[in-house]
């Protein structure tokens, strides 16, 4: 499963109110709501999305743990294996003076002016000071090894990355990766790579460079499986689209067309039926762009394809089967040893 869970602030955007307080009792509905989806879909993994860690609007609750937490208590038995990568990290206290003033400004109609200069997403402000950490979660029923958290855009002066974070030119956007231990036996030979992104949203050029770097990263392991999942903030634009053209957003596009990756094809547009939206994910309320996909690699097989139709997020979850087919590897020896063992993963 995959999921966009937009801080477990629930079904309606939070465009434009993304930074105020989000009150408890209502938290606590809309993470169960996420819980009760997992529970009854039962993956063996998920990839969650916009997940807080401990931020201001959200009562400082790490909701990842949260919600591995509710699963096992629910489900009564062992917890998902957990691993999670931050991708924005926003303190208001570390530049406190300059921010005090930025406040000031920000509620007086006089110096409107300025921000409007500085191309800044006026937002509502909470009385408390905000901190912001979220990012990309990955639960799984087989144990996570070698984790990393690999940042798009490097690190740089953090007063400046603060200030193009309130103004949304900078979202911080990482890829989070992890090996997972599905048998032993085979993954020693082919071990299996995930993959758990969420592409920027404001900015097309620095999504169309997120993209071209994912695509390299993807081409690095080329004798393994592996399982992509991302909100890509871009859809797909079909097998006659000109990339020379570069008229559309070829964000998504480009990892469709990763040579070593596959997609389930009925996200692509229908010849003359236009886009695919019985597999839409956003907005949840009525979905018509497909944002939301998984991709696999060349030796695995998406068996199964849906959009689940429950609303707990502005973005509704994919949910795939993914099967390690036998008859889709190579090697002898490999079938042999895959073939007793094959599970879904």
């Amino acid at each position: 499963m995959s999921l966009n869970m937009q801080f477990g602030a629930g079904p309606e955007s939070k465009e434009g109110k993304f930074l105020l307080h989000i009150p408890p009792e209502e938290q606590d509905y809309n993470l169960n709501n996420i819980v009760d989806l997992i529970d009854e879909a039962n993956p063996d993994m998920v990839y969650l999305q916009e997940v807080e860690f401990g931020s201001s609007r959200t009562g400082y609750i790490n909701q990842a743990q949260e919600i591995v937490q509710r699963l096992a208590k629910k489900q009564e038995r062992e917890p998902y294996h957990l691993e999670t990568g931050t991708c924005l990290e926003f303190d208001e206290k570390r530049f406190r003076r300059m921010w005090e003033l930025a406040r000031y400004m920000y509620g007086e109609e006089r110096s409107q002016w300025i921000f409007r200069k500085l191309d800044i997403d006026k937002q509502e402000l909470p009385k408390e000071k905000i901190k912001i950490d979220f990012g990309n979660a990955i639960l799984s029923r087989y144990p996570l090894e070698d984790k990393t958290n690999h940042f798009f855009t490097p690190p740089y002066s953090r007063l400046l990355m603060d200030i193009n974070i309130i103004r949304r030119k900078d979202e911080r956007k990482s890829l989070l990766t992890c090996k997972v231990n599905y048998h032993p036996e085979i993954a020693e030979k082919v071990p299996l790579f995930v993959y758990n992104t969420h592409l920027e949203n404001k900015d097309e050029k620095n999504r169309k460079l997120q993209s071209e770097f994912l695509y390299g990263e993807l081409g690095k392991r080329r004798n393994a499986h592996k399982i992509l999942a991302l909100d890509g903030n871009a859809e797909p634009l079909g097998a006659d689209y000109d990339f020379e053209s570069e008229e559309k957003d070829e964000s998504l596009e480009r990892l469709l067309r990763h040579p070593q990756m596959k997609y389930f094809p009925g996200i692509y547009p229908q010849p003359d039926k236009g886009p695919a939206e019985y597999f839409a994910t956003f907005p949840s309320h009525q979905p018509s762009q497909i944002l939301d996909t998984v991709l696999v690699s060349e030796y695995l097989e998406i068996v199964n394809y849906r959009v689940h139709p429950t609303r707990v997020s502005d973005h509704r979850a994919v949910i795939t089967d993914i099967k390690i087919s036998a008859d889709l590897v190579k090697e002898n020896l490999l079938k042999q040893m895959v073939s007793p063992l094959v599970e879904n993963p």
